[in-house]
Parts: structure tokens; sequence; C-alpha cells
């Protein structure tokens, strides 16, 4: 089974899903954002970088509570336009597609 979990900025929720679905579960998991790039260039950041991130909780939450370090991660933008093939979707109510 594979698992995509999305959330708006790919900078918080999906990014914690992520990694703890990963130390529970033996299954691959993925994460994205819908909203990426438009926060990006709203913030007038230039890396995806997970460490170039406004805030750095998320980060810093994954770090303390998985020991897992994620600051080289790059944030990745998802559209309702992606096939998702053989991926099961874990968002959040409220965004603008279902998979």
């Amino acid at each position: 089974m594979k698992v995509l979990f999305v959330c708006h900025g790919n900078v918080g929720r999906s990014q914690v899903a992520q990694v703890c679905f990963g130390k529970l579960s033996q299954h691959e998991a993925s994460c994205a954002g819908t909203a990426v790039d438009e926060t990006l260039a709203r913030q007038n950041i230039t890396s995806r970088k997970m460490k170039d991130a406004l805030s750095q909780r998320s980060a810093e939450y994954i770090r303390h509570e998985f020991g897992v370090d994620i600051s080289e991660r790059e944030r990745r933008q998802h559209t309702k336009d992606q096939k998702l093939g053989s991926w099961l979707f874990g968002g959040y109510p409220g965004l603008p597609f279902a998979g």
C-alpha cells in the first residue's frame, strides 16, 4: 500500500503525517501540498527545502518526536490533474480536490 498525505503548503500536517505513518507502518508514504507554489511565491521564497520554510515548527517537532531530520526534504506541489494511480489519498476536509 502507498499513501499520499496532502495539506495546503506541504510544510506542516502532511510532513508530520508522512513521518508518523512511516514510523508506525511498513507501507510507503509520501506527502505534497495543494498550494506550495502559491505559498512560496507569496512569501518570496526561492527554495523548496524545509530548512528554508518561514516556520520551522513542524521540522522541529518531527526531529524531537520521531528523531527524523527533514530539513533537506523539498516541499512538493500536488495538483488535481496529477494521477494518483495506486496511491491512497489522505488529506483534510476542504481540499479543492478529492484525489
